[in-house]
């Protein structure tokens, strides 16, 4: 959610022009979003972390620490999310026409890219728990992944260290964009002022007339067209998927339903991908 949303929170927010207009620096107002931006990472995170250290107050007599851990690992995920704004900020200012299409489809791109390197470090975590369990030395987690580690398991001197390399690397990300930042986000995804050409107007209906309203806030607005619109090009994408894996999908369907669900099924796919 921090990474689909940091290039409009963090530079084309509606009320930088105002605040521009006042005493206000740009590095400041850069910290205020960053910081909008690390709440919500947070919330996020906390949705996800409560439970699981709920389960892991069954096994470990001080569960707090591992709460404590999820402040400087929010930190983590808006810095990364901060990154991936400015990469595609920096791709939309070199786009022209149809700027909201290409901020979605780089946003898209670059969180393909982010799926792909969280499962690569999914595979290195289920090697590295693998080793400890059966006593193997070599592979296990030192230097930074032995500190996210304790971390993860409320080491006091870990979160510290953590922590202080997480305000030492936003420090350093606000510094590399105290030049370009004001630039970009003063870049509008308008584009250059087009000339008018007046055109007789034909009638159409109210429904017609609000049909064509919706499709071109859809086409100009990125954060539309990733909150309504991808779950109906995912169908589109998933249909296709289905067709290529027809035979995995058949075998699956009879190994995990029970005879006569696989319709009931495959409209709950249907329904949870619109969705």
């Amino acid at each position: 959610a921090g990474a689909l949303s940091s290039y409009n929170r963090l530079f084309q927010a509606k009320d930088n022009d105002l605040l521009l207009a006042l005493p206000i620096p740009p590095w400041m107002i850069f910290a205020v979003r960053l910081c909008g931006l690390y709440e919500m990472s947070l919330f996020y995170l906390l949705l996800v972390w409560v439970p699981a250290e709920a389960a892991y107050a069954r096994f470990a007599p001080h569960p707090l620490g591992g709460i404590l851990s999820a402040v400087p690992l929010a930190g983590a995920a808006s810095v990364l999310a901060a990154l991936l704004g400015w990469a595609v900020a920096l791709l939309v200012a070199k786009a022209g026409r149809h700027k909201a299409l290409f901020t979605v489809a780089a946003s898209l791109g670059f969180l393909a890219l982010y799926f792909l390197g969280y499962q690569k470090s999914g595979a290195l975590l289920n090697a590295l728990l693998s080793a400890a369990l059966w006593g193997g030395g070599e592979g296990l987690p030192q230097g930074g992944w032995l500190l996210l580690g304790r971390a993860a398991c409320g080491d006091i001197p870990a979160l510290l260290g953590l922590l202080i390399s997480l305000v030492a690397v936003c420090a350093v990300l606000g510094k590399l964009l105290s030049g370009p930042y004001l630039r970009l986000m003063t870049t509008r995804t308008g584009g250059a002022a087009s000339k008018m050409k007046a055109a007789p107007s034909r009638r159409v209906s109210v429904r017609r007339a609000l049909l064509r309203r919706e499709l071109l806030h859809l086409a100009g607005s990125p954060t539309y067209l990733l909150n309504c619109a991808m779950g109906s090009l995912g169908l589109v994408v998933l249909s296709v998927l289905a067709l290529y894996k027809a035979g995995e999908i058949r075998l699956l369907a009879v190994q995990l339903l029970p005879p006569g669900l696989a319709g009931a099924a495959a409209a709950f796919a249907a329904a949870l991908g619109a969705g």
